[in-house]
């Protein structure tokens, strides 16, 4: 029996490829040393030494993300077997608390074999060539880590993909999987081929294949999904203003590495919107993106943009580009937006800037200019519940904001050749001075502000109605010769 004091360099000087070089402290341990003369099940062979180690790990620091992270004062319960057996064969077992449990066979002149289990569960050895990475995590964030890798203290240049050919990941299921969004219940295997790791991921919501061309990360990332299915990912269009804040996290611009995104079945709201291409490059201070979306008629999307730290260290998101649909009415309800809009084609330029990164999205900061052209189509006379984003565009609303003044003309519904018009952003108020509809049966002028940073509407609308001159006049002259002038005359009025 025995005790003392080891450091991470001490083990790595033994084991040089168990514990990476970010690893750092020195712990306390106890230990057992046997000599027996007895023979294990696993080899059949003589046990020559046996060695176990337990530690709580104190005064170890490890700066890798969750779930690895640990800083000196947390305690974690971590145990280690050693076994040397005849013909230099040998069996480890380690396992640090719930976290990690592993099993490794290194049998002489051959490959290792065993398994590392995440989660709590048990390592076995199947005698199956190489080394399997399998197990649960409740939660894994991807963002942290790329970050992490891009640190100028983290250096992973010297590591050849194709010396961890044994290792390979199997089944590996993650409840919570993040990276920009969340994704329940993901399935991930992995191997080593060409010097790429090579990634799969099997879920309802995602599938598709990852892989990482190099360890240093100077090539991109490529990430090609056969399948993306994304809930609504705009909870503050509904939130209530006067609610206490939510609390957010820190904005960041730290540079990613280069990423390339293709997806050739995206699905939004159980919405059908075709394919997306995003790629992301680091920039200095920052990253900038290209986002190309198409597909289906409902929505075309093409944006630059990026997001990176000013002069005051203030993170900022920027974007313009342009935004083309063939089913408005459509395109709104995959957002949540029930406007009863049909049968309009749109075409939209702009562009917005906002303080934080492009998670953090908000309308208090927001900025920039939009300007939209929109085709022929008709609106339903529904409920504004829902619409208060897209309320500018709302003929029923203006209706009801008018006390229904012109039932007669909007009451079925309200159709229009065209609306058009320019709005420039500022901390969230949607300003406009010439945005006009072209109603079949009026035309409505529209100038004010919409601020959704306030749930504010400030706006003075103009409905002009159009009165064919034949048919009233006909009906006038039937009921009365002298009511038939007056409806002549006011229809040239009204005209």
């Amino acid at each position: 029996k025995g005790k003392g004091k080891i450091s991470a360099a001490g083990v790595r000087n033994i084991f040089p490829d168990w514990i990476p070089n970010a690893v750092e402290g020195k712990t306390a341990y106890n230990s057992v040393l046997l000599l027996p003369e007895t023979k294990t099940e696993q080899a059949d062979a003589e046990l020559l030494m046996d060695l176990t180690v337990d530690s709580d790990l104190a005064g170890i620091v490890s700066p890798f993300p969750a779930p690895f992270a640990k800083t000196a004062e947390q305690l974690e319960s971590f145990h280690l077997n050693h076994q040397v057996l005849e013909n230099n064969q040998q069996i480890f077992s380690a396992s640090i608390s719930e976290l990690v449990n592993m099993k490794l066979y290194l049998p002489n002149q051959s490959a290792a074999s065993g398994q590392i289990q995440f989660g709590g569960t048990t390592a076995t050895i199947s005698g199956k060539e190489g080394i399997e990475i399998t197990g649960k995590f409740s939660h894994l964030d991807l963002q942290p880590w790329l970050e992490f890798l891009q640190k100028p203290d983290i250096s992973l240049e010297k590591i050849d993909f194709s010396d961890y050919g044994h290792l390979y990941i199997n089944n590996l299921l993650v409840d919570d999987l993040k990276y920009l969004v969340n994704f329940n219940q993901v399935l991930i295997s992995a191997n080593e081929q060409n010097n790429s790791l090579y990634f799969n991921l099997e879920s309802e919501a995602i599938s598709g294949k990852i892989q990482l061309p190099d360890a240093d990360l100077k090539l991109p990332i490529n990430i090609d999904l056969s399948t993306l299915v994304i809930a609504d990912q705009f909870p503050l269009l509904d939130k209530d203003v006067n609610a206490e804040p939510e609390t957010s996290k820190q904005s960041s611009a730290k540079p990613l590495p280069a990423i390339k995104i293709s997806c050739q079945q995206c699905t939004y709201n159980e919405h059908f919107i075709g394919s997306t291409n995003l790629t992301i490059n680091p920039i200095k201070k920052g990253n900038e993106f290209k986002l190309l979306m198409e597909g289906a008629g409902i929505l075309e999307l093409n944006l630059l943009g990026d997001w990176k730290s000013d002069d005051n260290n203030n993170v900022v998101t920027n974007i313009s580009g342009n935004l083309n649909s063939k089913k408005l009415g459509a395109l709104l309800d995959i957002f949540n937006h029930k406007t009863g809009i049909h049968d309009t084609n749109l075409a939209a330029k702009g562009n917005l800037s906002w303080q934080g990164d492009p998670e953090q999205f908000n309308f208090e900061t927001l900025i920039g200019d939009i300007a939209i052209n929109a085709g022929k189509g008709n609106q339903e006379d529904i409920s504004d519940k829902g619409a208060r984003l897209f309320s500018i565009l709302s003929v029923g609303s203006l209706a009801r904001r008018l006390t229904l003044d012109f039932s007669d003309l909007f009451g079925a519904g309200f159709f229009y050749d065209g609306m058009k018009g320019n709005f420039t952003v500022t901390d969230g108020a949607f300003n406009t001075t010439d945005f006009v509809i072209d109603g079949t049966s009026a035309d409505v002028e529209i100038k004010g502000v919409s601020d959704f940073s306030n749930n504010k509407i400030e706006k003075c609308i103009l409905v002009t109605p159009k009165l064919s001159s034949s048919l009233p006049i006909l009906a006038g002259w039937a009921i009365e010769p002298v009511t038939g002038l007056v409806v002549y005359l006011m229809s040239k009025i009204f005209q």
